[in-house]
């Protein structure tokens, strides 16, 4: 008989009226090799179950809640066992550069998060974090899994970008550029995105001896154009780990990576989106596919993980779209189905040609076949583009060219987001009126609308905070939580909230809201700047929330004691509770 019907059994033979204490879990679990939090889980269960079996219509209940508690903690001993990433030896930490790998992280930039408020003080002190990662990893100390957030995309769908934490960042970069140390980075610059682009159509029209050519003197006749659906979110970790070993012959480092990341991911397949490493990582992946293809015959080009393939039939293109999809399910990827199409070679050639009459098709030079960036303008001619992106807002329904935002496509947020970009280089305010609208129609362009903010403040503090508060106060239950914890960056870096006890209690507000852990700690910290956050509600945060969130709250615990709300005991306390958060706060 197990373990569990055994306690199945115990719960429903004493339903007598006397309190029985239940079985003791660390018997019960003895030699298990359980965790600590499991088993203090276990124990509170093993409680809950005995004051339940004193009915006996609900003895059934309480052994449920034992058996379930068991369960758990001896999955979570298993996943720990299965999971949990050996210590690295000498000889391959000594190859590693962390210093380096530290101070690229401390300045790496994530376009879809607020910055990481940790960054700075582990730039200044590079070397000392970079040994504190080393000393880790030597260690065999475990690596938390990322907190993952769900960002807000074009139309209504998500994408989850983990905030990793920072230990794991730096040894993640540092294995990875040991890694790839030799191979050719991931090619992504907007000339590469130029040659992608116009390659079909320069593959298609090369053979002529003019320089002049006609579309009809094409070889071929259709182009594939297709990409990969979730691709970070299911690279394999074996696969890739089989990829660099054969790519490098690193042998060691591939299988520390292959462990490192599945201790961050929880599970064997995915790499964290936004980070520099990864990128460099799913290039490496994404090439076995190209390869496979190329490999075939078939004419293709990529960039990142869009593809483009040349045909000279109807017939040729969806065989190619067959064997693309069977080449990308080998790897566990999926093309997406609603940007996976053909096009005649004509209407693809129309997207890019810079031409305005149609009769200049006749003859058209294939080195005048332009892909527009967008960005090679003077700056007052790009503050006019802005500008005029702006206005097509205001335009009547039913004109071709204006921009709904109820509707926007593809295009109109690329432009929407050039135009934010621009404004906000030049300190030009002539969006801030119009802030509020973006954010609620336009999620996706949150980070563009609040770095603008921010970085206005300072010319037009009476504007940015008056858009600050139409959003924050009046339509935060229209905003996302990822959106709000982005406005909350906002409140600290703009210093919206000194003097100002209405904004104050509207980021308490959210910062009851514990469950969405970006949200909680940006508000933790933003409300520390003012000395209006409970020390006992930071010292709960850094023993329950996520470890890659616990910096927010060692760097508000600072500004408090700075204010002197709290006291220089707790403070010490807390800064000598580790190297790293010791490095957060400073020296005594």
């Amino acid at each position: 008989m197990t373990r569990p019907r055994l306690l199945l059994h115990f719960c429903r033979a004493r339903p007598a009226p006397e309190l029985v204490p239940g079985p003791d879990p660390k018997q019960l679990l003895a030699g298990d090799g359980v965790s600590t939090v499991a088993l203090q889980r276990c124990q509170v269960a093993c409680w809950e179950a005995a004051m339940t079996a004193r009915e006996p219509s609900t003895g059934s209940l309480g052994a449920a809640r034992l058996n379930t508690a068991l369960y758990n903690a001896r999955e979570s001993r298993t996943q720990r066992d299965r999971s949990v990433m050996e210590s690295l030896p000498s000889d391959l930490l000594d190859e590693l550069n962390f210093q380096r790998a530290t101070e690229e992280e401390a300045t790496s930039w994530r376009n879809h998060l607020p910055p990481e408020p940790w960054q700075a003080p582990v730039e200044a002190a590079a070397h000392e974090v970079g040994e504190w990662v080393k000393s880790r990893l030597e260690a065999g100390v475990p690596n938390a899994r990322g907190a993952v957030v769900s960002v807000r995309k074009a139309g209504q769908s998500t994408r989850p970008v983990p905030i990793v934490g920072v230990a794991e960042r730096i040894a993640y970069r540092a294995l990875t550029d040991h890694l790839l140390e030799g191979v050719p980075p991931a090619a992504r610059s907007v000339e590469d995105y130029r040659r992608f682009a116009t390659g079909p159509i320069s593959y298609g029209v090369r053979s002529s001896a003019n320089r002049f050519r006609r579309i009809s003197d094409s070889k071929i006749t259709h182009v594939v154009e297709s990409d990969v659906t979730a691709f970070y979110q299911y690279v394999d970790h074996e696969t890739l780990r089989q990829e660099l070993v054969l790519q490098t012959g690193r042998v060691k480092a591939a299988e520390a990576l292959r462990e490192l990341l599945r201790e961050i991911s929880g599970a064997s397949y995915g790499l964290p989106q936004m980070l520099d490493a990864s990128d460099e990582l799913s290039e490496i992946y994404i090439r076995i596919l190209e390869r496979d293809i190329a490999r075939r015959g078939i004419p293709v080009w990529r960039y990142n993980d869009d593809f483009r393939i040349a045909v000279n039939s109807y017939e040729a293109a969806q065989s190619a779209v067959e064997q693309l999809s069977e080449s990308a399910a080998s790897l566990g990827l999926v093309l997406g189905e609603h940007k996976t199409y053909i096009s005649r070679f004509s209407t693809y050639f129309m997207r890019y040609a810079d031409v305005e009459d149609p009769e200049e098709l006749e003859r058209f030079d294939p080195d005048a076949v332009f892909v527009d960036s967008g960005y090679v303008l003077e700056p007052d001619q790009a503050v006019e583009v802005a500008i005029g992106t702006l206005a097509r807002l205001d335009l009547p329904p039913g004109d071709p060219a204006r921009i709904d935002l109820k509707s926007a496509s593809g295009a109109d947020l690329r432009q929407l987001r050039r135009a934010l970009s621009i404004l906000r280089a030049a300190g030009d305010p002539a969006a801030l009126e119009r802030t509020t609208h973006l954010m609620l129609f336009t999620p996706s362009l949150t980070p563009r609308v609040c770095e603008y903010l921010s970085d206005l403040h300072t010319g037009y503090p009476d504007d940015v905070a008056a858009s600050w508060e139409a959003l924050y106060m009046n339509h935060s239950s229209s905003l996302s939580q990822w959106q709000l914890a982005w406005l909350t960056y906002v409140a600290r870096t703009a210093d919206l909230l000194q003097g100002h006890p209405e904004r104050i209690a509207a980021v308490k507000r959210q910062q009851l809201k514990r469950e969405h852990v970006l949200l909680h700690a940006e508000a933790c910290l933003t409300l520390s700047e003012v000395a209006a956050v409970p020390a006992d509600e930071l010292d709960r945060a850094l023993r329950t929330q996520p470890e890659p969130l616990v910096p927010w709250y060692v760097l508000a615990v600072g500004n408090m004691r700075r204010h002197g709300a709290i006291e220089a005991g707790i403070f010490n306390a807390v800064r000598d509770s580790s190297p790293f958060w010791r490095t957060l706060l400073g020296e005594r």
